[in-house]
């Protein structure tokens, strides 16, 4: 993944990112572009809510909980690409599973209280 110059990441370069189900959605053609961030995941679950449907989706080493339209057509099994918005994403530091996480920034750069104040390239590459 890539992270914004603006953050000042732990020595380890180890990251746990903040993300709110609600935020997350099914990458589709026609949306996205650079500022999303998009992961490859497949789905472990899914169940049909009314007029949506909660995916269990696993990404790596983690389960996301992702909401989508009732006109979805993928099921579990399958391969799919979750994508959150930039700006919906928060960077912490990874501690140990049960102690609280000291807040980096936010992971876009266009939240000026987050920012170093300096000129810089608005990504890095993240371990």
């Amino acid at each position: 993944m890539v992270a914004p110059r603006h953050l000042t990441l732990p020595s380890n370069g180890k990251v746990r990112l903040g993300i709110r189900p609600r935020d997350l959605e099914v990458a589709r053609q026609g949306r996205g572009g650079d500022g999303w961030l998009k992961m490859p995941g497949q789905i472990i679950l899914s169940e049909r809510l009314g007029r949506q449907v909660e995916l269990g989706v696993q990404v790596g080493n983690t389960t996301l909980i992702v909401l989508g339209s009732t006109h979805f057509s993928e099921s579990e099994g399958d391969a799919i690409e979750v994508q959150v918005l930039h700006g919906d994403v928060l960077v912490f530091e990874a501690g140990a599973e049960d102690e609280d996480s000291r807040l980096i920034g936010a992971y876009t750069d266009d939240v000026p209280s987050m920012a170093t104040g300096t000129e810089h390239d608005p990504i890095r590459s993240v371990r």
